[in-house]
């Protein structure tokens, strides 16, 4: 059986391959304006949710009725650690989800590397869950900077903008 640290070393190089892997398809010029038209017909939809939402005389989460609020936001939003790393990766997956059925082939196969990318980063999450806590904590670093570079590769290639 392999030690941990060798088997969080392959986590880690995995993972940076699939993150590499996912930045460089985002660089191809069809693979972002497939993504920028996505994006757009993106913020259609959520400008007409907003009209509706406004045409209903909702504005904002204090104009709903109490047992529409559920929880507190303070409560429902972890601000460190293990779950706010996995609400990050859910957050991701959901927008990627979004952008799915607007991508044609090429962003269709983009979004597949991305999606691996993030199931390594899953994984990853999952090894970290059960270190001690000073390797968890450098563990979560190195998580969260590969998700952050992640993050910013999508946005930009939605934007348009060229990446670093």
């Amino acid at each position: 059986m392999a030690s941990k640290s060798k088997t969080s070393a392959a986590m880690a190089t995995a993972l940076a391959a699939a993150t590499a892997q996912a930045i460089r398809m985002l660089q191809d010029p069809e693979t972002r304006a497939q993504l920028v038209l996505a994006g757009s017909d993106l913020a259609q939809r959520i400008r007409l949710w907003n009209e509706d939402r406004r045409s209903a005389g909702v504005y904002s989460a204090s104009d709903l009725p109490v047992e529409d609020l559920g929880r507190s936001s303070a409560s429902a939003i972890p601000v460190l650690g293990q779950e706010r790393l996995e609400r990050r990766v859910e957050k991701l997956s959901a927008t990627l989800d979004m952008l799915r059925p607007e991508t044609g082939a090429s962003g269709s196969a983009f979004l597949d590397k991305v999606y691996q990318a993030l199931n390594q980063i899953r994984l990853s999450l999952a090894v970290a869950k059960n270190l001690p806590l000073v390797k968890r904590k450098k563990a979560h670093r190195e998580i969260s900077r590969m998700l952050s570079e992640l993050e910013t590769a999508v946005m930009d290639a939605a934007l348009g903008n060229p990446t670093k």
